[in-house]
């Protein structure tokens, strides 16, 4: 029960206070004010949690009413699709895209997909497929090609984007054919019905109609081959941005198709009235303001020119350059500013060609216009497959061109002070294919048939002209200045000077030239480079130019010519008929360097020169006579084999020899072959040095040289100037062989009135066929020593000389040096079954080799010691009789560092009996000439030993000078000496 409150003057208040405090302890343990809040906030945990789960299903609900609604409309549309449609309306790939699909594969419909919407477009022709590009429409469905029956299909097809190529951007009407299994056919999987070639959007709508049966018969177009059992017609489109539509692809049963040929003619008159008005070009402009309202269309690039252009057009399309479909046509745009790509309509609006590809037949084929208007909006340049002749041409830098099968050729008479073709920077071509007409003359600093600049990259370059050009015409070929320069192959004919790269800089090597193959056919100089350094392929030069027979000296036509190169591979090289096969030369430019030059294999034949030479040009001051002011040395040259025939063209000339180095260190050469064919010699010397260092080859055969196989000679340190040179140091040829017409192998001459060093040469001789009529003119080593020249060889170095002469006579050596000796110059020959080995010093070896002995026979024994193995020298011996003690063959040594008093071993007749031969000893001891020798000891055929002496210095003394003595040693040892 409630509680009354207290009213004033209540006076049951106390009792009413005491009932409340009672009920309020009644309530235990009441919530503290933290745990109310606390409480508080769980609650609202709670609630938040609750409102973020209500939210969150709201939200999957709507997703999958979305989801339902989205798939409902999707199959409403494929039941609206799939209502039975009618048979018209079927054979249209733009009403029935469910019918369509973009494939040929074999098999059942279900295996297609259908066509997408975004193929599907609205035209004045209704609804069509729009095709971009290559691409393919057909039934999803196959025909069934029943025996006997008759099939008329109908296709029809409209071009709405024009092809910057509509030859080759054709559309195909065809019939794909498929087996009783619904597979292709392989044997014949199509039939074309027709090729549309040349369209435009003014050619209209197309249609295309060919009756198909399984038999030939009347009025049938396309017969089925054997095995076919159904069939699916088909449009196929080609190109990049030309766009066309798909009408129609209809196929109807005719076979009961009854025949009616009403009379035609007033409707063939009326179309041909209509015809002749022109309808059709009238209604460009209008027909391509309905297809695509900002473009409008020209006939004629003239046409643009001459007309007016709605100002809100920014696009229109020109049908041709001077009548449509002539391959000129193409889109431009407009824009504020004029370039090389730009002309200008009545009104003096600009209009920019608009296209990727610029050709010539945009601009009536002028070349030269559509190189600039395509370097003027970046776009690539391409040539029609086609002849173009033009006077001269310039490439803009930053170019990007494609030749194809296209031939320019040049005309003209008076020639242009550069370059007939001249290229800019950053340039590339696919292809260049240039000729020329032979009567241009050169006129200004280089002058070149073609000149092109840094990177300039071609895959393939031919040039050619229909006689020689080039030496006549103060023409390079091909002139470029090594920066960068990348072609992969090079052909020729008839040019003089094909190739050149030439550093334009003179302080800045030139690096990254990547040449492939060249051949040139009709040359002088395959290749010239200078103060470059690249990679070149194999270099093939065939037939002399005509123009050879203006050139008096042969090193004005090197067919190879490489000056202040270094870091270069030139792969291997075949050169027919050619100057100097290969020169590397020196550079006029301070910071140039000719080294490090690898070349692959090396084969010449009818030179006019050197088959390799290396030859570093040496600069003269002007106004110091023979004075140089830079002195050039090539370092690390190193070639693979070497064989030349006919070299020199079998004269005799100075500049002809097989192979010439001057002022070069480090050279390496493979084995080295000169043949001769049709000459009567092949190179001058075999191999010609100067000035050089470190110099190997594998081996070195000629088969008929004029002059020594080795020369080395200081009086020509460079071409016609006549100078004292540097030393010949470290050449080695471990194998020489062949035939020299020469008296020597080894020919050293200094300049005259000065003197040259030469040391550390090693020659091996292997049957080295040289000398002439007699052994004083069969020579191994010969010096010249006149006008004053001085050949010395350096003391510490040495020179060797070995191996086997197949001379007539006994080897001579002419002038050794003074200092010879065995620690510096060694010879070990074999000839005529003997063997040679020592220090052949004049005259005293010279006389061992060419005093041919007695032998055994009695009478006057003459007073050498031959016919056998020496060492050092030969000496004469004293005190001989006639038939008795005459020496045989022996070995005679030196005492050290002397030529003189040696010691003599060797067999020795005893007696007038030629068959009684002992041993002997002889001593160069004794009051005797100082090239002789005494007969000390004897070693009898009957066993007797007996000893000799010519004074009283003797180990035993004989009295008796002269006489002969016996010592008997008898059994009781006793010492019996009596007279012999």
């Amino acid at each position: 029960m409630a509680i009354a409150p207290i009213s004033v003057g209540d006076t049951n208040a106390r009792a009413k206070m005491n009932e409340v405090i009672a009920k309020a302890n009644l309530v235990d343990d009441k919530a503290s004010v933290a745990q109310v809040s606390a409480e508080t906030a769980a609650r609202q945990v709670a609630i938040a949690q609750e409102a973020a789960a209500r939210g969150a299903g709201l939200s999957a609900e709507a997703a999958a009413r979305q989801a339902g609604l989205t798939a409902e409309a999707a199959a409403r549309r494929a039941d609206i699709l799939a209502l039975p449609l009618p048979m018209p309306v079927q054979r249209r790939p733009g009403d029935a895209p469910l019918e369509f699909g973009r494939s040929l594969a074999d098999g059942e419909a279900a295996g297609i997909a259908p066509l997408p919407d975004w193929l599907l477009r609205y035209d004045e022709a209704g609804k069509v497929a729009r095709l971009t590009g290559d691409d393919i429409v057909a039934p999803r469905h196959l025909f069934a090609l029943e025996p006997g029956r008759r099939y008329l299909v109908t296709f029809a097809v409209q071009r709405r984007v024009n092809s910057p190529d509509p030859d080759n951007d054709a559309i195909r009407c065809a019939f794909a054919w498929y087996g009783q299994g619904k597979g292709r056919l392989l044997a014949t999987p199509q039939t074309i019905a027709q090729d549309l070639l040349g369209l435009t959007t003014g050619s209209g709508r197309q249609v295309v109609r060919a009756v198909v049966s399984r038999a030939a018969g009347a009025n049938v177009d396309v017969v089925a081959p054997a095995g076919a059992r159904y069939v699916r017609p088909y449009v196929q489109t080609y190109g990049t941005l030309v766009q066309n539509d798909v009408e129609v692809i209809d196929w109807a049963d005719i076979t009961d198709v009854v025949a009616f040929a009403p009379d035609v003619s007033a409707l063939e008159g009326r179309i041909a009235a209509v015809e002749s008005i022109d309808a059709g070009d009238r209604l460009d402009v209008v027909e391509a303001a309905i297809a695509a309202p900002d473009t409008v269309r020209f006939k004629t690039l003239g046409g643009l020119v001459a007309g007016s252009v709605p100002i809100i057009v920014d696009a229109i399309e020109v049908l041709g350059y001077a009548a449509p479909g002539d391959g000129g046509g193409h889109r431009r745009r407009r824009v504020a500013v004029a370039s090389d790509a730009t002309v200008v309509d009545a009104d003096g609006y600009i209009w920019e060609i608009a296209e990727p590809t610029v050709t010539p037949e945009m601009l009536g084929g002028n070349v030269q216009a559509s190189m600039l208007a395509a370097a003027a909006i970046g776009a690539r340049w391409k040539a029609a497959p086609k002849i173009y002749t033009v006077s001269a041409l310039t490439v803009p830098s930053d170019f990007d061109g494609e030749m194809g099968v296209a031939l320019i050729a040049f005309t003209n008479s008076a020639g242009p002070a550069d370059a007939y073709l001249s290229i800019g920077e950053r340039v590339s071509f696919d292809r260049l294919n240039l000729t020329f007409d032979g009567s241009q003359q050169g006129t200004g600093t280089f002058p070149s048939l073609v000149k092109a600049g840094d990177d300039f990259a071609c895959v393939s370059v031919g040039m050619s002209a229909p006689s020689a050009i080039g030496y006549d015409k103060n023409l390079n070929g091909l002139l470029t200045t090594g920066v960068r320069t990348r072609i992969r192959r090079m052909h020729t004919t008839n040019i003089d000077y094909p190739l050149s790269l030439i550093n334009p800089s003179t302080t800045t090597l030139a690096t990254g030239s990547q040449i492939g193959d060249i051949k040139a056919d009709g040359y002088l100089r395959t290749l010239y480079a200078q103060f470059i350094s690249a990679d070149i392929g194999n270099i093939t030069a065939l037939r002399r130019s005509a123009n050879a027979s203006l050139i008096s000296a042969p090193g004005r036509y090197i067919t190879n010519l490489f000056e202040g190169v270094q870091d270069t591979t030139v792969g291997n090289l075949h050169l027919e008929e050619c100057g100097h096969g290969v020169r590397i030369g020196g550079s006029p430019h301070a910071n140039a360097k000719t080294q490090n030059i690898t070349f692959g294999d090396i084969y010449v034949t009818k030179t006019r020169g050197c088959a390799f030479k290396v030859n570093p040009t040496l600069l003269l001051d002007a106004s110091l006579p023979l004075t140089p002011y830079k002195t050039e040395r090539a370092f690390g040259i190193t070639t693979g084999n070497i064989v030349g025939v006919d070299v020199g063209d079998g004269t005799s000339e100075g500049n002809r020899e097989f192979i010439r180095l001057t002022r070069a260190d480090k050279v390496s050469l493979g084995h080295c072959r000169a043949f001769i064919r049709d000459a009567t010699f092949s190179g001058q010397a075999g191999i010609s040095l100067c000035n050089v260092t470190g110099v190997k080859l594998a081996s070195l055969y000629g088969d008929g040289f004029a002059t020594p196989f080795v020369s080395i000679d200081s009086q020509q340190e460079s071409d016609g100037i006549t100078l004292a040179s540097g030393p010949v140091y470290g050449v080695d040829i471990p194998i020489v062989s062949g035939k020299s017409n020469s008296s020597s192998f080894l020919v050293i001459q200094s300049a005259p009135f000065y003197t040259m060093e030469y040391g550390d040469l090693n020659f091996g001789m292997a049957g080295a066929i040289f000398g002439t009529s007699s052994s004083a003119n069969t020579r191994v080593f010969n010096t010249f020593t006149g006008g004053g020249g001085t050949p010395i060889l350096v003391t510490g170095r040495r020179v060797d000389i070995t191996g086997t002469p197949n001379t007539v006579y006994l080897p001579q050596f002419l002038n050794l040096p003074s200092n010879a000796g065995p620690d510096n110059f060694n010879v070990d020959l074999r000839w005529n079954g003997r063997r040679f080995s020592g220090v052949p010093n004049n005259p005293r070896f010279l006389a061992g080799h060419a005093v041919q002995a007695g032998g055994f026979e009695a009478g006057t024994p003459g007073n050498q010691i031959a016919d056998g193995m020496f060492s050092t020298y030969y000496a004469v011996q004293v005190g001989t009789g006639a038939g008795d003690l005459v020496p045989g063959g022996t070995f005679a040594a030196s005492r050290p560092n002397s030529s003189r008093r040696g010691a003599v071993f060797g067999a020795i007749q005893v007696g007038a009996s030629p068959t009684s031969v002992g041993a002997g000893i002889w001593t160069g001891l004794g009051a005797v000439g100082e090239d002789q020798v005494q007969l000390g000891a004897i070693m009898r055929p009957d066993g007797f030993f007996e000893l000799r002496n010519g004074n009283s210095n003797g180990c035993i003394f004989l009295s008796e000078t002269g006489v002969r003595k016996k010592i008997t040693v008898t059994d009781a040892n006793t010492i019996v000496v009596a007279n012999a």
